[in-house]
């Protein structure tokens, strides 16, 4: 269900369910999360794609027996194997990018967006429509924290709203939008200009992004100062021209 492809220093993770919307399941989004945290330090960056129409259309809802287990018993099925991929993500060595094309809801939604970077065809679509269950997504937000403004996380999640991605765009849930039938061609120009820099920037950008907005000011500033030092004395120098 899910493809990992490995082409010199970028890592593709492919959802590979197209005949049901590449619906995640558990399994996929523990594998998922797994493959994440054993990253090597020569990965530059990871692509998530969905295969065929749609990126994700959400989550396969695990089998709980609501009458027989304990909600201590539900967390696991329910809660922390989507934290858990969430967290993988956002968690990463490398950079992410999300390739988005037709539905993105859900779990698909979050995973577009918890990416660092996101781009979109432009006929894709966004959603998160928990509220419609009278589910409260709080998984999904967790995933949006810190990644899109607190009104635009309000604003999914209480109208349900089913956004374009030039709205997306716009409320800072893509970070850019092609035609559908450049998306490819967009795609892969923008993994080329990262991949073309060393790991050791790279991976430091990550870091920082990951860590600094959880720190004071003045933590964050020797932070970055320590960062810098230590990514300028690990990358190779390009000359002067």
């Amino acid at each position: 269900p899910v493809l990992f492809e490995t082409t010199a220093d970028c890592l593709d993770v492919v959802l590979n369910r197209p005949d049901v919307g590449n619906l995640i399941t558990n399994e996929m989004g523990l594998e998922i999360a797994r493959v994440l945290r054993d990253l090597g330090p020569e990965i530059k960056l990871i692509r998530l794609r969905g295969k065929g129409a749609n990126f994700c259309k959400g989550r396969q809802a695990p089998q709980i027996d609501r009458a027989t287990m304990t909600p201590l018993q539900v967390r696991h099925p329910v809660a922390e194997v989507p934290l858990a991929l969430y967290a993988a993500v956002k968690e990463a060595r490398a950079p992410t990018l999300a390739v988005v094309q037709g539905e993105a809801l859900g779990v698909g939604c979050a995973l577009a967006a918890v990416c660092d970077l996101t781009i979109a065809a432009d006929d894709a679509v966004f959603q998160v429509p928990e509220l419609n269950h009278n589910i409260a997504p709080t998984l999904v937000m967790w995933a949006l924290l810190n990644r899109v403004p607190y009104k635009t996380v309000a604003h999914l999640v209480f109208t349900r709203e089913c956004i374009s991605a030039q709205r997306a765009e716009a409320l800072g849930l893509v970070t850019k939008v092609a035609a559908s039938a450049a998306l490819e061609r967009e795609a892969e120009n923008l993994a080329q200009g990262i991949l073309s820099r060393p790991a050791a920037p790279l991976q430091g950008i990550k870091e920082f992004l990951k860590f600094a907005s959880r720190m004071d000011p003045a933590s964050a500033s020797a932070f970055s100062s320590v960062l810098n030092a230590a990514v300028t004395s690990s990358a190779p120098r390009e000359p002067h021209k």
